[in-house]
């Protein structure tokens, strides 16, 4: 019996001598980071695997979103409050945003800032500033301001604070900047609505066939090319109907690309039956 097996195994590694292997580059184009493409002729096949070649794209990931973008103060009794833009931000350009914020509120909608004795008084600016030792943030409320991190979408998050008020005076974070909070980017593949099993994730098995670390400057372009690809089998699928790919972060959330136009290219590598 084992005998047989054996012959079998070997017939059908000579058969497979006899086919011939095709590569067939894959290119996705969209605004968005999950594509699905469906094809109008399915591709037959008997052995497939696939692989990461290229993308190009920009890295406009926001680190400042509708979940963290509001920076809630009161001046004596009054509530104001500020929304940023979605966007890449280093923590002074937070600090500035705020301020330009506070004169256009106060000097361009001629609101009079008066002081607990009810006196003309300069407009109240907040200091924001990185604190490169410790990796914390570092926040000066002016007198007759406090510092509301406890409302929803607050921006305190980011900047490392917990949901708490801040009264006048010099504060520092209580944990590190969120400055960066993707970690990791990760190219996932279905075939036919199927994983494509590439990895592991905390012993898990994943659909990512490839991850990486995009080395720019927000605004700057992505060009991430593999010269030395490595293919990942493609089972359960006799046909190729459709292929979904998607650029996910490291908890496997979609990444948000802010609508950049993204160019991602696959490498099929199959036998037809």
């Amino acid at each position: 019996m084992e005998e047989n097996n054996v012959l079998k195994e070997i017939n059908k590694n000579i058969q497979k001598l006899g086919k011939r292997t095709y590569y067939t580059d894959l290119e996705f184009v969209s605004k968005e980071t999950e594509i699905r493409s469906t094809f109008v002729t399915p591709i037959e096949i008997e052995e497939a695997e696939i692989g990461f070649r290229a993308l190009y794209t920009y890295y406009s990931i926001p680190n400042v979103s509708a979940s963290n973008n509001n920076f809630t103060f009161m001046y004596g009794t009054d509530i104001f409050s500020t929304t940023l833009p979605d966007g890449s931000y280093e923590v002074e350009q937070i600090g500035q945003y705020i301020d330009n914020h506070i004169r256009s509120l106060f000097v361009y909608t001629n609101t009079i800032v008066k002081d607990s004795n009810n006196n003309n008084t300069s407009l109240p600016t907040f200091s924001i500033q990185p604190v490169d030792s410790t990796g914390r943030s570092r926040i000066e409320v002016p007198m007759n301001c406090k510092v509301d991190f406890s409302v929803a979408n607050s921006i305190g998050s980011l900047l490392g604070f917990s949901k708490r008020m801040l009264e006048p005076g010099i504060h520092y974070s209580d944990n590190l900047v969120n400055i960066v909070p993707v970690n990791s980017i990760s190219v996932c593949v279905k075939v036919n609505e199927l994983d494509v099993y590439g990895s592991l994730v905390n012993g898990d098995v994943s659909n990512r066939i490839y991850t990486f670390f995009p080395d720019v400057q927000p605004g700057e372009k992505i060009i991430e090319v593999v010269e030395n690809k490595i293919f990942y089998p493609i089972e359960r699928v006799s046909k190729i109907e459709t292929i979904t790919v998607s650029l996910r972060d490291q908890n496997g959330k979609l990444i948000n690309n802010r609508n950049e136009d993204v160019t991602l290219i696959l490498t099929l590598k199959y036998s037809e039956p």
